[in-house]
């Protein structure tokens, strides 16, 4: 280098990455997303996701369903001009969620009537709403709801589950109530 003249030379720090998940709790089916995030390193970047070790994406981004229940390691490898680095996530994957809903029987005016709300799979906590009631629980499990009905003939009630792993359940079911019998 002569006298007077300069080189400029860009110094980057080791190349670190991160993985946000949206999910590291999931139901089967459900597409989680991941994001590689380059905290520091030298561009161009490139990127590929594995999944319990096999190659699922290339992108900065990975949109994945897991197909059954168990725990996943999802993997992001980076590689840059200078280094190459990977990053891990342990996603627990839950069966399904299911929903089974019992109606009363025989509904009459002014008598209370229960409506049952079996929850299975899926992940907790649960959300469970049955007309204008709502109920955050932490497992599975069947909850009642007691309903009372001041007028006579068709009553639709509404009926959704969702949980923390991104499922959701929702029905409508029309019920008819009829004049109390003395």
């Amino acid at each position: 280098v002569k006298a007077g003249s300069w080189t400029l030379v860009t110094v980057y720090p080791p190349l670190a990455v991160e993985i946000i998940a949206n999910y590291t709790s999931v139901d089967v089916n459900v597409t989680d997303v991941f994001v590689v995030k380059v905290i520091s390193g030298e561009p161009p970047f490139s990127f590929r996701w594995l999944v319990n070790g096999t190659a699922v994406g290339a992108s900065n981004v990975l949109d994945y369903a897991f197909r059954l229940p168990g725990t996943y390691n999802v993997t992001v490898v980076v590689t840059s001009k200078s280094g190459v680095t990977g990053k891990s996530v342990l996603v627990k994957v839950n069966p399904k969620l299911e929903v089974n809903v019992i109606l009363p029987k025989g509904i009459e005016q002014g008598v209370p009537a229960v409506i049952y709300v079996n929850v299975s799979g899926g992940t907790p906590p649960y959300t469970v709403s049955v007309g204008n009631y709502t109920e955050t629980v932490k497992e599975a499990g069947i909850l009642n709801f007691t309903l009372v009905y001041n007028s006579t003939g068709p009553e639709k009630v509404a009926v959704r589950v969702t949980d923390s792993g991104g499922s959701e359940f929702s029905t409508t079911f029309t019920l008819t109530v009829v004049p109390h019998v003395t």
